[in-house]
């Protein structure tokens, strides 16, 4: 008996260690395979294009007579350019609060780090992680070893039938009667294989208190059990213990994906409305000149009245300057909500939302030609988009569920060993001694088997998995090409925002030009009549605010048009200068190693935004 049972706890624990080390883990071939699938669908993309060359945003709009004259073309930009009203003071008058307004002076930088810190949505995405983080210790906490332990008491008192050798016999009637204290501790723990191992003692104190003597009595049986459940076909492996954390972990990096995602959105929508703001700050500026230039001309029409003017005249002048009031009510409400809209992306403490403090954007947006690349905007787009790491981490879930689905479709075969050792003395600490000279074992070999006929359920989950894969790969080559096509579409807006800048910057020169004539005229007496002034002079002045404001709008579609394609590249961070820590293992073994060094968008030499 000994001998056997010291071999069956050999055999035991050679079984269970080898059960240990046999851990399946997920096809290793997966990430080799969408390595290959990566470089294949990306030389695609590239393949059409791998003749394009860097090149410099060049436009040529139709000279003009006069741009030749470099000394007039300053002096023009001098007396009726954009740069005219930056040296005057904002004037808003009272806010909501009733009290004059202030305003604060902010840079493109200081706006970034501010709603970096502080904006809220940004914040809200931060916890996404968090919570994904705990969801992996939670499916890691499977195979935490678990401590146990049962307390059973019980009193007996129960009647039972006596035993009858002769009809004619008379017996007493038998009774069960009794306590028992039983104690149960132990550890378990389940095992990557798929199965869980036991080790657990027994305590039983039995006291008879019946008509039937036992001996010994009281008695005292201790017992040491060791047992290992194992499925040996289907649930076997790390391929299915480990998929949830597997699973988990893909959540958790499409979490911090969705976080790097929102602070692109969020950094893109500060930038965009500090530039927005920039341009309600000059269409102020610009109504705020065309007003009083306007009530400047309606003075001198009014002045005329004794000469040659009429009331007429008077009322079409009056008219035009509070149309011109008009306007700049619209455009203060204007500037005063892009404020607000700053402050709220940026949510700043010291600048709430609440507060009738105006931001007034110190940085100037660049004017001046970039150099593009197709094929680089497109190679750094398909490398640092998110949209394409969170599909990669798609294709990853549907490859575990797969592997899970096509070990499912195995039989089932379990096995189950157990090995008990007794000991039994009516003095507790002897019963101990007894259990340590393996006089007594029981040992347990069983194996169960099952496999449903036709299997039509398990080949099903295979199938829909298996398409799943599919889908998800599919949507990868789709998620690829929407990405180069939003690179396509941000490049061509730039080009077309650059071409219309040069177009309204001809329009601008044009009309100060025209502005330029028009008050040389004025300054000849004979030439200051009410229709002059009325028909050259304010329609010369409404013409040159209005190509002034459509030059700073070319200037603002310029700008956002820089920051789009930054958005689709995924470089709108390095464009910033804004470092970003992902985890190393993001994406973990899902990209392909080498991929070309990529100069995606190469600004200008001086930057004054910088």
């Amino acid at each position: 008996m000994n001998q056997s049972a010291i071999c069956l706890s050999v055999v035991t624990l050679t079984l269970i260690s080898a059960l240990a080390g046999c851990i399946s883990p997920l096809p290793k071939d997966n990430s080799i395979q969408l390595k290959n699938y990566i470089i294949k669908s990306h030389s695609r993309q590239t393949s059409a294009v791998k003749d394009a060359k860097p090149n410099v945003l060049n436009y040529k709009a139709e000279p003009l007579d006069f741009e030749k004259d470099e000394k007039r073309v300053k002096q023009l930009l001098e007396k009726y350019g954009p740069d005219l009203y930056k040296s005057e003071k904002i004037d808003l008058g009272n806010g909501l609060d009733g009290k004059k307004s202030q305003t604060i002076g902010l840079s493109l930088e200081q706006t970034i780090r501010r709603a970096v810190k502080h904006n809220l949505e940004v914040k809200i995405a931060q916890l996404a992680p968090a919570i994904s983080q705990a969801q992996i210790i939670a499916a890691q906490a499977a195979f935490d070893t678990v401590f146990f332990s049962n307390y059973t008491l019980t009193r007996a008192d129960q009647p039972q039938p006596a035993t009858v050798i002769s009809d004619t016999q008379s017996v007493a009637l038998q009774e069960r009667a009794g306590v028992t204290h039983n104690l149960e501790t132990g550890i378990r723990k389940r095992l990557s294989t798929g199965g869980q191992l036991s080790l657990s003692t027994t305590m039983n104190y039995n006291e008879n208190k019946s008509s039937v003597r036992t001996t010994p009595n009281p008695a005292n049986l201790v017992s040491v059990t060791a047992q290992l459940t194992q499925p040996l076909m289907r649930n076997f492996g790390a391929q299915i213990t480990r998929a949830q954390i597997m699973l988990n972990r893909n959540a958790h990096q499409r979490d911090v994906l969705n976080l790097y995602t929102q602070m692109l959105t969020t950094l893109g929508a500060v930038e965009s409305a500090y530039w927005r703001l920039r341009f309600s700050l000059d269409q102020f500026a610009i109504r705020t000149a065309l007003l009083q230039r306007t009530r400047a001309t309606r003075n001198k029409v009014k002045e005329r009245l004794a000469l040659d003017g009429t009331p007429a005249q008077l009322s079409q002048a009056n008219s035009l300057v509070h149309l011109r009031a008009l306007d700049l009510i619209a455009a203060e409400r204007q500037l005063r909500e892009s404020s607000d809209e700053l402050k709220r992306l940026m949510n700043d403490p010291q600048l709430p939302i609440a507060g009738e403090i105006v931001i007034l954007p110190t940085d100037e947006p660049i004017d001046i030609p970039v150099t593009i690349n197709l094929v680089d905007s497109i190679l750094t787009a398909l490398k640092k988009r998110p949209e394409l790491k969170q599909a990669l981490l798609s294709i990853d879930d549907t490859s575990i569920r797969q592997g899970v689905a096509d070990n499912l479709r195995l039989p089932r075969l379990d096995l189950n060993l157990q090995l008990q050792y007794f000991g039994l003395n009516h003095n507790f600490s002897q019963a101990w001694k007894n259990l340590s000279g393996i006089n007594y074992v029981n040992y347990v070999l069983g194996l169960q088997f099952e496999q449903p006929f036709g299997n039509r359920e398990a080949e099903a989950n295979h199938t829909q998995a298996r398409l799943s894969r599919l889908a998800a790969t599919l949507q990868y080559r789709n998620t690829a090409n929407e990405i180069v096509a939003s690179v396509k579409g941000a490049l061509r807006a730039l080009k077309s925002s650059y071409a219309g800048l040069q177009e309204a910057r001809k329009a601008h020169l044009s009309a100060a030009e025209n502005m330029r004539i028009n008050d040389e005229r004025q300054r000849e007496f004979e030439r200051q009549t009410p229709e002059f002034l009325l028909n050259q002079q304010l329609d010369s002045q409404a013409r040159l605010a209005e190509a002034e404001i459509r030059y700073s709008q070319s200037i603002l579609d310029y700008n956002i048009s820089i920051i789009r394609l930054h958005q689709v590249q995924g470089t709108l961070f390095d464009h910033n200068k804004i470092q970003i820590n992902l985890p190393k293992d993001m994406v973990r073994d899902l990209n392909p190693k080498k991929l070309p060094a990529l100069t995606p968008f190469s600004p200008p030499q001086k930057n004054p935004v910088r």
